[in-house]
């Protein structure tokens, strides 16, 4: 599904508000953006119209990127010092 002109400036100030509180580990800021611009996109087959779809954006980021770090930020079976670090 395509986004609207202003579902795409929703979506984007959106990710620019919430993406730096989810930083971690050896994701940047800008991975965390693109991350948070494919969860976007994928949410909008959910979306229903008759509810705001800043809220609904909003709240559907920050649920998946807070599994998002919860998934990825304990990798046990990685053998890089640097990224355990990061972790840690």
């Amino acid at each position: 599904m395509q986004p609207t002109l202003d579902q795409q400036q929703t979506i984007l100030k959106v990710i620019d508000r919430i993406a730096p509180r989810y930083v971690f580990g050896y994701y940047e800021l800008d991975d965390i953006k693109q991350e948070s611009y494919i969860i976007c996109l994928d949410a909008l087959e959910k979306y229903d119209q008759k509810r705001p779809f800043e809220n609904f954006i909003s709240k559907h980021l920050s649920n998946r990127l807070k599994t998002l770090i919860r998934d990825k930020y304990s990798r046990s079976k990685t053998e890089s010092e640097k990224h355990q670090k990061l972790n840690q």
